[in-house]
């Protein structure tokens, strides 16, 4: 099984991609969130900010 995750399907309230409104003014939650996917057990409560598994 392939986990295969994507920072285009979560949208903000004015409907573009999160990752492109906010990415670049908190690299710390982009950071959490590539430490998330590839070792998960380092951040076990943390739910990710930009990035969803594809489906």
């Amino acid at each position: 099984m392939t986990k295969v995750y994507t920072p285009i399907i979560r949208k903000g309230t004015s409907g573009g991609v999160i990752y492109y409104e906010l990415a670049s003014t908190r690299p710390d939650l982009v950071l959490k969130d590539l430490i998330k996917i590839t070792n998960p057990e380092v951040l076990p409560n943390y739910e990710l900010t930009f990035f969803e598994k594809m489906k």
